[in-house]
């Protein structure tokens, strides 16, 4: 069964089937899981577990072992954990490896992960917030908020320009028809999208929201006309985050603190290169290679520049499936509602993922880290593996397997 969980990895986050681990694609490795998703997340049935919560003591007897043979197993530097009770008090966390190999400092539970994709859930959360607020219309056209000039060029397919027709809807849940200027492209055929080569080549530039898409402008191109299809989009959390700033008035740094940060109580969570650190933290590699230095990963923005400890990234999906983040039930069902025939997967922000355990609600990152409510054991795991190159999925299952309710 492990077999349908790796293979439901082989989709946006794999790059050239190399380097990105995450969960789209493979529909016909994971159809036999489909009534899993169809029977649990009708919109309106959507309710976190309340069964007997697991003790704090079988969370350190269950986890202690497989969480260190799997550092010793794989080989990774280091690996973070956190598992918490959504409906109970109990929370395990802890690290094992090292946080810095070339220093040979120790990681601890309480040093902070880069986060990567992980952000686009509170990306998501902050849209949501503030459609709440009355503030933005999620079926409205995202042109509207922001001028012509930003979508000028992003999408345009025999000679039409689409970029005015895309709504926020279509942003969040990757059926914009925006290509991905992460991924997609690889004009010297070298298995690595040209993306990530400049963000190699050239680790010492900082990018600005506009810089990316002047990128995405030239290098990227899109996938199909608006609503048509789901393809998973970096480019349109970047638009995204501009939407957020134009409407709050905010840097989006500050549109977070001040709309789910603050209010969440997450004192260990910050966007990178814009705000101060908040923590020692872990540091990330793509094979041997360290990424922990490289400013480029600026570029990353709305859709993956938060970086938090794994105790803030349980805290916060906790407070977001208990209904806690947003004021009314019905944001949470839509943020969690999903097309069954365009994106079965994935709703505004989330990866909701049928699996041999059970349905896993949260997100995962390019980074190596994850973040997922456990819906059957109504528990949060969060967490990284920090190398990006690593199947995190497979991590999370074999991480889960100890914690199956006897």
């Amino acid at each position: 069964m492990a077999n349908h969980w790796r293979g439901l990895a082989k989709g946006r986050d794999t790059i050239s089937g190399k380097i990105r681990g995450t969960i789209f694609g493979a529909i016909g490795i994971i159809a036999a899981f489909i009534f899993v998703w169809v029977w649990q997340f009708q919109p309106q049935g959507f309710q976190a577990q309340t069964q007997a919560p697991v003790t704090q003591i079988d969370f350190q007897n269950l986890l202690s072992q497989p969480l260190s043979d799997a550092l010793s197993e794989t080989g990774l530097s280091s690996i973070y954990l956190c598992v918490s009770q959504v409906h109970g008090p109990e929370q395990f966390s802890a690290a094992v490896g090292l946080r810095d190999p070339s220093a040979s400092q120790p990681a601890d539970a309480q040093d902070a992960l880069r986060l990567a994709s992980v952000t686009k859930t509170f990306t998501a959360a902050l849209i949501l917030r503030l459609k709440e607020e009355s503030l933005l219309n999620l079926d409205q056209k995202a042109i509207t908020h922001l001028g012509p000039e930003v979508w000028n060029g992003l999408l345009v397919l025999e000679g039409v320009d689409y970029g005015s027709e895309i709504t926020i809807f279509q942003l969040l849940n990757h059926t914009s028809g925006l290509g991905d200027h992460f991924s997609d492209g690889d004009e010297d055929q070298d298995g690595f999208p040209d993306m990530l080569t400049l963000l190699r080549t050239n680790p010492e530039a900082f990018w600005t929201p506009q810089m990316v898409l002047d990128y995405a402008r030239t290098h990227t191109p899109p996938s199909g006309i608006p609503g048509s299809g789901f393809h998973y989009s970096d480019t349109g959390y970047v638009l995204l985050g501009l939407i957020i700033e134009k409407v709050t008035g905010l840097a989006l740094e500050k549109a977070y603190r001040e709309w789910l940060l603050v209010p969440c109580g997450l004192q260990h969570t910050w966007m990178e290169f814009r705000e101060k650190p908040r923590a020692e933290m872990a540091h990330t590699f793509f094979e041997q290679n360290d990424l922990t230095e490289m400013t480029s990963i600026s570029s990353d923005w709305a859709g993956g520049g938060l970086v938090a400890t794994s105790n803030d990234l349980a805290s916060f999906l906790k407070q977001l499936i208990s209904g806690q983040v947003f004021k009314s039930e019905d944001t949470l069902r839509q943020m969690l509602e999903t097309q069954a025939e365009i994106s079965p997967y994935y709703g505004l922000g989330v990866q909701v993922l049928p699996t041999p355990l059970g349905t896993y609600i949260g997100h995962i990152g390019f980074s190596g880290a994850f973040m997922f409510y456990w819906q059957e054991q109504d528990l949060v795991i969060t967490g990284s593996v920090n190398q990006t190159k690593f199947d995190v999925t497979e991590m999370v299952l074999r991480l889960s397997q100890p914690l199956i309710a006897k």
